[in-house]
């Protein structure tokens, strides 16, 4: 009896497997054009995101499968219920075994996934990064906005009207994203040519807003001279400003924010975040496919794909494009 459920468990497993399988190799693949024949496609690309029901990723997938439509091509997003970095790791791995024409991901930890994403240009699949990059890697290119910049636009808006007895304080996501670093170094060493410190930087290590809130009252109660916050992402951003709210300091702290979410834009309107970066999801998820797809013809491409950052404020809100 008990052999008979051992085997039943390894049975069920072997499923599960050759299932996730048939998913990369295209026998379960969501076309870009779902009347697409399994042999009308050339090529078969997997763009690895961050999270499902993520407005951000739903818009790289949104911009990746429209170009995976005009060109021919078959595209699967792959992406976790939650951040999840070995679920991550997992995939790339399913994708180089399963050996697909190219590989689109993001890189959370670029430590633990340059072997990787070296492994897979070893195997000739081509690798491209995008939102954030792995500059020591073999992959072919990226495609996102220059962070670093990013961060020194944030810094510029705030000097266009920063208070003589500044106090800034970073609430940021976590000090393993190489995005965020390069955001943050941007940001610090563009105020550093005015002779501006940074008062702190907070670390909100998990993407949940309740986070974040607690954190920037803990910040706010312990330091209550801190009067601009910089947050480095929508999470971070949304929770910074719901904390404001819940102190009663909305007018009396500045928040710079990165990121879309329809809650910013409402927060922007009211006036309790001041200004807002942003980046273009859509158009990163579009060049990112179309570019694959022109390495995989032969043609020469850009190892960085700049696809800059626009800034919103009060002013100019209604003006952002849903």
């Amino acid at each position: 009896m008990k052999k008979l459920v051992i085997s039943i468990i390894i049975f069920i497993i072997l499923l599960a497997v050759c299932a996730v399988y048939l998913t990369f190799t295209g026998r379960e693949i969501n076309h870009a054009n779902e009347e697409m024949n399994y042999d009308d496609y050339k090529y078969h690309f997997v763009i690895i995101t961050q999270q499902k029901n993520d407005i951000f990723w739903n818009k790289v997938e949104e911009g990746a499968r429209a170009a995976a439509k005009d060109l021919k091509v078959a595209i699967q997003c792959i992406s976790s219920e939650h951040v999840d970095i070995q679920h991550e790791i997992d995939s790339l791995e399913l994708a180089i075994a399963s050996r697909v024409d190219g590989i689109i991901t993001h890189v959370p930890e670029e430590d633990k996934l340059v072997p990787i994403i070296d492994k897979a240009v070893e195997r000739d699949i081509p690798v491209i990064t995008i939102d954030t990059d792995a500059p020591k890697s073999k992959r072919i290119s990226y495609v996102g906005a220059n962070n670093y910049a990013t961060g020194e636009k944030a810094a510029n808006e705030l000097l266009k009207e920063m208070p003589e007895d500044a106090v800034i304080a970073i609430i940021a996501e976590n000090n393993k994203s190489s995005r965020q670093n390069m955001m943050i170094q941007g940001f610090i060493d563009k105020l550093a040519e005015e002779k501006v410190e940074i008062k702190k930087i907070i670390d909100v290590y998990n993407p949940d807003t309740m986070e974040a809130m607690d954190k920037t009252q803990l910040l706010i109660n312990s330091d209550p001279d801190v009067n601009i916050l910089f947050c480095t992402n929508s999470v971070s951003t949304i929770g910074a400003a719901r904390a404001i709210v819940d102190l009663n300091l909305v007018g009396k702290i500045k928040i710079i924010g990165f990121g879309d979410h329809p809650e910013i834009r409402r927060l922007v309107e009211k006036k309790v975040i001041s200004t807002i970066v942003v980046q273009d999801p859509y158009l990163m998820g579009k060049l990112a496919v179309q570019n694959m797809n022109d390495y995989k013809n032969g043609k020469q491409i850009s190892e960085f794909i700049n696809t800059g950052v626009k800034v919103f404020s009060w002013e100019n809100i209604n003006a952002f494009e849903q």
